[in-house]
């Protein structure tokens, strides 16, 4: 077979398709109504007095003007009916003057 001079034409690389982008249509949006505004009737609301009493149920200072005597006596009068609680859940009788019922 004979060579042949004849040159072999190959097509050419097509540049990529460019694609335009779409423009997005600005659409006005339809203006916003306002909304009425309604006037309420405007309620009386009753006040209410707030009374600060000098002396509150639990107040400092009734702890803090203790006796001594008052301090010692208190935890014994506390430890008394712990006492005679215990001694009646064990069963034991104790006299019906410390009992508590």
């Amino acid at each position: 077979m004979p060579a042949s001079n004849a040159t072999v034409k190959t097509p050419a690389k097509k540049a990529p398709v460019r694609r335009k982008r779409a423009t997005a249509t600005k659409s006005r949006k339809a203006a916003a109504t306002p909304t009425p505004i309604v006037e309420t009737a405007k309620v009386e609301t009753p006040k209410v007095e707030t009374s600060n009493p000098s002396k509150s149920i639990f107040d400092f200072k009734d702890l803090t003007s203790l006796r001594g005597l008052d301090l010692v006596v208190l935890p014994l009068i506390f430890l008394e009916a712990f006492t005679v609680n215990i001694l009646q859940n064990a069963g034991f009788t104790v006299p019906a003057r410390v009992a508590i019922k």
